[in-house]
């Protein structure tokens, strides 16, 4: 009886081990699946995504993903280009605040942030100081990019990259916090009160709102917009 009994609760233990081992190889899985791990940029990638070499203004119009006021006229593999090299330099998937205006690093950055599953937070370039101090006590970003001459006011944050007239600032604080996977963006409010509220974009939201614009608007490939 002894023996039936011990042979019985080996058995209940090695189905619970079983058990469990198939829940941490889940697990591990899952962490695995999301993980987001940045490129490793080689010594010619980097050439390759050098400042210079990347803002070399071309003259094909049916290439062209931004013509700006100035006229400058950049391809979409300018833009890629950009945002990624901008994005090499955040290490995690983490909420960064961009200050925006309609200007090409801001859109190679936004769109490379989307692709790499960081959460870009936007707000307007005309953002008053104490509002942007607030933003960056609330929402904790860990990274936060715009011009370089107005940034240089905000304290706690370091430069980590410039392109241009532009800056990628470190916060100095290092922030700890989970992310909801289905998070993609956060666009504020009008701030009618005083203070910016983020409605949170999934990126279901996005695929979503993008096929409706672009079938109302019958939007083709061939179509331009302007803003």
């Amino acid at each position: 009886m002894r023996i039936n009994r011990l042979k019985k609760v080996i058995k209940v233990f090695l189905i619970i081990l079983a058990i469990l081992l198939i829940i941490v190889i889940a697990i591990v899985g899952c962490a695995l699946i999301t993980y987001h791990k940045q490129p490793v940029l080689t010594k010619e990638d980097k050439e390759e995504l050098s400042v210079d070499n990347i803002w070399k203004t071309r003259t094909e119009p049916e290439m062209a993903e931004v013509i700006e006021d100035n006229g400058e006229i950049f391809t979409y593999n300018q833009l890629y280009k950009c945002g990624e090299m901008i994005i090499s330099h955040i290490k995690e998937r983490c909420l960064i605040i961009i200050l925006c205006e309609n200007k090409s690093e801001i859109i190679a950055l936004y769109t490379a942030s989307i692709r790499n599953h960081i959460i870009p937070l936007l707000l307007q370039k005309e953002v008053k100081e104490t509002i942007l101090n607030n933003m960056i006590e609330q929402y904790k970003p860990q990274y936060i990019f715009g011009k370089i001459k107005k940034l240089n006011n905000i304290n706690n944050i370091k430069l980590v990259f410039q392109i241009r007239e532009y800056g990628l600032f470190m916060c100095s604080e290092k922030k700890i916090y989970d992310i909801y996977r289905n998070l993609a963006l956060l666009l504020t409010t009008s701030g009618s009160t005083g203070d910016y509220k983020c409605v949170r974009i999934s990126y279901k939201n996005l695929i979503s709102n993008t096929e409706e614009i672009i079938s109302y608007l019958k939007i083709k490939e061939s179509c331009k917009t302007i803003t």
